[in-house]
């Protein structure tokens, strides 16, 4: 029995190699599952979300890894099991956070990414519970 401790996105990941080898797993975490590490992980998930042009080293690696990432989750045995792949969502609140977001959508189309700005209604039909 393979014992993996943390059910983060690493964890999980070696839990799911080792069965499709054929061996026994269990997964422990100190939290509950829909709160875990992956969840506070999502900057290198989404690695645009906390880039700064200033960084473009640590941006390359966090845009290789999302790479990889990427060709897992499109393995037809991880749409099996219900990975769901959702967008990022960032609020402003206040003219100086939109004035960042304006900047971060530039410096996002500039890697390559779509960005895009959404109105009350279209904010709404994704996070309902937002109180916008």
């Amino acid at each position: 029995m393979n014992i993996v401790i943390g059910a983060g996105i690493v964890g999980l990941f070696i839990g799911y190699r080792l069965l499709k080898k054929g061996e026994k797993v269990k997964i422990f975490d100190a939290k509950d599952l829909s709160i875990a590490a992956s969840k506070a992980s999502v900057g290198m998930l989404a690695p645009m979300i906390e880039a700064k042009p200033k960084e473009s080293e640590l941006l390359e690696l966090m845009i290789n890894s999302k790479k990889i990432w990427d060709n897992r989750y499109n393995k037809k045995e991880f749409k099996k099991i219900g990975l769901k792949k959702n967008s990022s969502l960032l609020i402003a609140e206040n003219n100086d956070d939109m004035e960042r977001l304006k900047f971060k959508r530039k410096f996002f189309n500039e890697l390559g990414f779509n960005s895009e700005f959404l109105n009350k209604k279209q904010t709404e039909e994704i996070e309902p519970e937002l109180n916008s």
